[in-house]
């Protein structure tokens, strides 16, 4: 066990299984939380995440 990259990757396979839309992304020599993996990773992240998202389409606290 506490192997992360092991884990991860069978994460991904059981996603892959089940027909779940994922990103597995895999950067060597990079510790947890490296300030150089974020600045190259979060940027593709967040754009993979928030594709087909309407924008200006706001729903306010009371759910309207």
């Amino acid at each position: 066990m506490h192997d992360w990259v092991l884990a991860n990757e069978r994460m991904a396979r059981v996603l892959a299984e089940k027909g779940y839309e994922y990103q597995y992304v895999f950067v060597r020599n990079a510790w947890h939380c490296d300030k150089a993996m974020k600045e190259q990773t979060l940027p593709g992240a967040l754009e993979w995440l928030w594709q087909g998202y309407e924008q200006g389409r706001v729903k306010s606290a009371g759910g309207e």
